[in-house]
């Protein structure tokens, strides 16, 4: 008792939640998954909350279901639910260890809403698009099964998309702008694809573009990580010193391909002109942009492949966790 009373003197909120009269299995699982989610806590039932203070009331309905409420939580089992007898009143107490990983609710993540009351609301996944060449599919494998091991159901995570790409450009790129994060994967190949840096320039048209973009470059010691390296010249960007302006020339002379195309036409096959002049019209985005995007890869502090691994892709995960919660 002499714990109960100190409880409710010190108003003890946060991750010791208060139930009365009574709540469904159904909300009880859901608050056992945010505790366990977010350190450990325990729940009274039989207690009421105000908003202002604490009153001990006692719990005059049936215990929760502990094997209904495992199953809702997909099979979490560490909580435990004590029955008290005090003050010749009903307490039950659920104490909720913290759990290793994400624990679900029927699939989904929730939060309370408040310390002062035990509203709930179902947390948004971030959308995650990771941007790389598809030399480099090993590396975003990698990436992509890290930021799952940590993350979780907090996050979706979407890539390679080049089919959608090549059937339609406009809609590819509407997919791609609905993501809340995009992480490059910069390679050599990177800065020589038309479907990854038409990606990047048309991100670019939106000031705040670097707000939801991180990148990774790479280096030759990145390779001691896949089974299967990569070509070094497809690897290593060239983004430092005056050949990083080789990259403009690189996509000039795509241009000028292209457009010896078109005159070689002439008047033949006008259906054809369309497709071209529309490549024309992306290959020019791409040559406009590419040396600004080149010059901020070449001023922002960014680190390799293997330098992220190291440090468990803590830089990017840091951002993640900060977009996870502006977003929910």
């Amino acid at each position: 008792m002499d714990e109960i009373k100190n409880i409710i003197e010190k108003q003890e909120r946060g991750s010791i939640r208060y139930v009365f009269p009574v709540e469904t299995d159904n909300n009880i699982a859901i608050m056992i998954s945010i505790l366990a989610n977010n350190g450990g806590g325990k729940i009274y039932l039989g207690i009421k909350d105000t908003g202002t203070y604490l009153e001990y009331k006692g719990y005059s309905f049936r215990v929760p279901d502990q094997t209904k409420i495992q199953q809702y939580l997909g099979g979490f089992k560490e909580f435990k639910i004590n029955k008290q007898l005090l003050e010749n009143k009903c307490l039950i107490e659920i104490i909720v260890d913290c759990a290793s990983q994400s624990i679900l609710f029927k699939g989904k993540l929730f939060k309370f809403m408040s310390d002062y009351h035990n509203d709930t609301k179902q947390l948004e996944a971030l959308k995650i698009f990771i941007s790389y060449n598809h030399k480099v599919s090993d590396f975003a494998d990698i990436l992509e099964n890290q930021l799952n091991m940590m993350f979780g159901p907090q996050i979706i995570i979407s890539r390679d998309t080049r089919l959608k790409y090549k059937d339609n450009i406009d809609l590819f790129m509407e997919s791609i702008k609905t993501h809340d994060f995009i992480i490059s994967l910069i390679s050599d190949s990177y800065l020589k694809s038309e479907a990854c840096m038409y990606e990047i320039t048309e991100l670019m048209k939106d000031e705040h573009y670097t707000d939801k973009l991180a990148f990774i470059t790479f280096d030759a010691e990145d390779n001691k990580l896949v089974n299967s390296p990569v070509e070094i010249h497809d690897l290593v960007p060239t983004i430092h010193g005056e050949l990083r302006f080789d990259y403009q020339t690189f996509w000039n002379k795509r241009i000028n391909i292209y457009q010896n195309k078109l005159a070689e036409l002439g008047d033949n096959r006008p259906e054809t002109h369309v497709e071209i002049l529309n490549t024309i019209r992306r290959l020019n985005s791409i040559l406009i942009q590419v040396g600004p995007f080149i010059e901020m890869l070449n001023s922002t502090f960014g680190k390799t492949f293997h330098r992220m691994n190291d440090d468990n892709f803590f830089d990017i995960s840091d951002l993640i966790k900060e977009a996870v919660k502006e977003k929910n």
